[in-house]
């Protein structure tokens, strides 16, 4: 076991649940420092849709992109980037309620639809794009965001619900616990966001916050 990782492995639901419950062994360790992220098997990595290797041709097709530049980082941010613009139009254009992107807003009359960020030295993600790139996440796109909860209950229900679908044979569902005191001294591109509720039930009503790596 590293100081970074620690892994525990319980063999029944219920030596869990006590575990986590007020005066279980988890119990004074877990709350309050902690986001959860619930899935069903412990095949799945902790990799950001868009980043995930099999996901890249469904990126490159929902951006509309096509040619030999896969595998570059700059091209990778400007799909990711293309991906948000073109979720953000699409909303607008049809009366939703998103958050105001001045960078984005402000090209749509116009032909100019590339941000160098990569050129500019800007970080990517960046912060003004947080609140979009959040509920592009919620709604199913990739990002390089990673969705938890903020109650464990809600992340060990997600994992369960689709451990429930599954084989279990030979594997476990796992629920990770991320310390958020610990991501600026020990990861400091890891970025926490914490999207506004408002507008979005199915998000409040998940507790849902969200994990976005920066460059």
């Amino acid at each position: 076991m590293s100081n970074v990782v620690e892994e525990i492995r319980y063999n029944k639901v219920e030596d869990f649940i006590n575990a986590i419950s007020y005066k279980g062994d988890l119990y004074d360790v877990l709350f309050p420092n902690f986001i959860y992220r619930g899935i069903p098997t412990v095949r799945y990595d902790l990799i950001p849709t868009a980043l995930r290797r099999d996901k890249e041709e469904k990126m490159w097709e929902l951006c509309g992109m096509h040619g030999d530049l896969r595998g570059l980082e700059y091209m990778q941010i400007e799909n990711e980037n293309r991906l948000l613009k073109i979720f953000f139009k699409v909303c607008d254009a049809k009366g939703l309620n998103i958050p105001d992107i001045e960078r984005i807003r402000g090209g749509m009359l116009t032909n100019m639809d590339i941000d160098l960020f990569y050129i500019i030295g800007e970080k990517w993600l960046p912060k003004d794009l947080y609140a979009i790139a959040a509920l592009a996440q919620h709604y199913g796109l990739p990002t390089r965001l990673l969705d938890w909860s903020k109650d464990i209950f809600i992340a060990l229900y997600f994992a369960a619900i689709e451990a429930m679908k599954r084989d279990l044979k030979d594997d476990y569902m796992v629920l990770w616990a991320l310390n958020i005191s610990f991501i600026n001294v020990a990861i400091p591109p890891l970025k926490i966001i914490n999207p506004e509720y408002s507008g979005n039930p199915n998000l409040c009503a998940q507790q849902g916050v969200f994990t976005g790596l920066t460059h």
